[in-house]
């Protein structure tokens, strides 16, 4: 395979499993496209671990698989992988971090437990990875030198992050996984089982999750608002690279008019709705 072949398969993978960033990729300039694709391509990869594995251990050796795999990239002897290449790609032409893919990997090893996690502070951390470390390093792609644009980059993408669990509960509860901090639980009268798709009718489960799904959200937002103040005077270019944080504003906004109940249906926004967001963001050179 040829790397425009690894590219394709990259922008696959996003426009069925990641839609959102592969609308960001589109709207990227050409000559940062193809590293955006693989980056978001390799943050797929690993996100999606949890999910496709049939226990932990399976997911361990799936994650020391990308260990290696980014150690090779590094060390000048890249895997043959469709996102291995375009990744080597991408890391050596921008010159970015490894510790940052580190981070990202071993961060992943906490969607292998079941448990939640024991506070706010481990919640937010792991979005901090997560959700901020891909988009501090997608922004570095278009501003190499821009450290306040790394920052702003940050706030989006933990912001994303936080969002992104919320409305995933359903989604984990479906498969036995709770991800909200268990002091928060507990503080809202809940156990771990109202986060299961039978228990969100009890009467803990439906109004202390609400309560719990509201105050992340609140930090969302509070994320957002701090990467809008910090990136005022940022290039046009890191502008559009953060514009995710306009779909993200939208789903603040559902969660609020629907009671910030994660298993409403009403949550869902449609892609075309998503897609204008980003195009007026383009425009007007907003996030």
């Amino acid at each position: 395979m040829t790397l425009t072949d690894d590219l394709s398969y990259c922008s696959d993978q996003l426009r069925r499993l990641d839609h959102d960033r592969y609308l960001i990729t589109l709207l990227a300039p050409e000559r940062t496209r193809f590293s955006l694709l693989a980056l978001y391509a390799f943050n797929l990869e690993i996100a999606r671990t949890a999910e496709s594995v049939s226990e932990p251990m399976l997911g361990q050796i799936r994650l020391q698989w990308w260990r290696e795999a980014i150690e090779g990239i590094y060390s000048g002897t890249p895997r043959r992988h469709a996102v291995i290449q375009p990744l080597n790609e991408a890391i050596r032409s921008m010159e970015l971090p490894r510790a940052h893919f580190d981070a990202l990997i071993d961060a992943r090893e906490s969607d292998l437990e079941s448990e939640p996690f024991a506070d706010r502070e481990e919640f937010l951390r792991y979005t901090e990875i997560t959700g901020g470390l891909i988009e501090e390093l997608a922004v570095r792609t278009v501003a190499p030198d821009e450290a306040e644009a790394w920052s702003a980059a940050r706030q989006v993408g933990q912001a994303w992050a936080i969002i992104g669990i919320m409305r995933a509960v359903p989604f984990m509860a479906a498969q036995g996984r709770a991800m909200l901090p268990m002091t928060d639980l507990r503080a809202a009268g809940m156990t771990r089982d109202d986060l299961t798709l039978s228990g969100k009718d009890s009467k803990n489960g439906s109004r202390g999750l609400a309560g719990i799904v509201e105050a992340y959200v609140q930090v969302a937002q509070e994320n957002l608002t701090r990467a809008r103040r910090e990136a005022k005077h940022l290039p046009r270019q890191v502008i559009q690279q953060l514009s995710l944080a306009r779909i993200a504003d939208l789903h603040i906004k559902r969660f609020a008019r629907y009671g910030y109940d994660p298993f409403n249906g009403k949550l869902q926004i449609n892609p075309p709705s998503r897609a204008w967001r980003l195009l007026v963001a383009k425009l007007l050179n907003r996030f």
